[in-house]
């Protein structure tokens, strides 16, 4: 069931121009656990102090919105949701490539309920999160 679910996504993700929303790609994005015991692991990757228990990249479906599927331990713990955050890392798209924090992509979004659980495995339904053009750039990070 979830590998047809896999199939049906497409490889989009919204980029906000000055004149609507445009060339929609594949992204980049990292999930990272704000839960202390998992800082003193030296063997994981940490971004300004955090532990990342996900990375790397996803497809979003027509709308917009990422399915993630994501493992439900992380270094033989319970990955904790409501202690977790998503946000965008990268884009392939060589001109609209400035994350946005329209709908948190930038700072990060707090996961929440996961729309479906099955044995380890955790899927959550994120987004619409947003790119922009250097141009559209507003230099805040806010660009909306």
């Amino acid at each position: 069931m979830i590998k047809e679910q896999l199939k049906e996504r497409t490889d989009k993700s919204l980029c906000l121009g000055p004149n609507g929303f445009y060339n929609q790609k594949r992204v980049s994005m990292d999930i990272w656990a704000k839960q202390g015991k998992f800082h003193h692991q030296k063997r994981h990757l940490h971004v300004d102090g955090i532990l990342v228990v996900y990375y790397g990249s996803d497809d979003t479906d027509e709308a917009g919105n990422f399915e993630m599927i994501i493992n439900k331990y992380f270094n033989g713990k319970v990955l904790k949701p409501t202690n977790c955050f998503l946000r965008l890392v990268s884009s392939p798209d060589p001109v609209c490539n400035i994350v946005t924090d329209f709908s948190g992509g930038r700072r990060g979004v707090k996961l929440g309920r996961p729309t479906m659980v099955y044995r380890d495995m955790i899927k959550h339904v994120l987004g619409p999160f947003y790119y922009t053009t250097p141009m559209c750039d507003d230099g805040k990070g806010t660009n909306y």
